[in-house]
C-alpha cells in the first residue's frame, strides 16, 4: 500500500517533487518488510529509475532534477495504472506476493 501510495504522491507532487524525492531516495529501505514506508520508498524509486532511466536504481538527486516534473508525474502515473490493471486482472492477497518481482511492469 505504501508503494502505490508514494506513486500517488510523486504523480501529483509539482512544487515540492524533488524535495519527496530526496526523501525517498535518503528514506529507503528494500530488504525490511516490517518498514512500510521505507521499502515503499525504495519500490517507488526503483520502478520510476527503471522507467526514466532504464536502470535499476538512480540513487542521485541530480539526475532527476534533470527531468521535468510533469515527465516524473506522468512516469509515476503509469506504474500506477499499470499496477492497477495488473491487481485487477491478478486480484493478489497479498501485495507482497509480487511487489519486487517486477512481474506487474511486464
Amino acid at each position: 500500500m505504501e508503494f502505490r501510495a508514494k506513486l500517488t504522491e510523486l504523480s501529483y507532487a509539482k512544487e515540492i517533487l524533488y524535495e519527496k524525492m530526496a526523501q525517498f531516495l535518503t528514506a529507503r529501505n528494500e530488504t525490511d518488510r516490517n518498514a512500510p514506508h521505507t521499502i515503499g520508498n525504495y519500490f517507488a524509486i526503483k520502478t520510476l529509475s527503471n522507467e526514466l532511466f532504464n536502470k535499476e536504481l538512480e540513487s542521485d538527486i541530480t539526475k532527476w532534477k534533470d527531468i521535468g516534473t510533469e515527465e516524473i508525474n506522468k512516469a509515476a502515473q503509469r506504474i500506477l495504472e499499470v499496477n492497477n490493471s495488473f491487481l485487477d486482472k491478478n486480484n493478489p492477497k497479498e501485495i507482497e506476493s509480487f511487489l519486487g518481482t517486477e512481474s506487474f511492469l511486464d
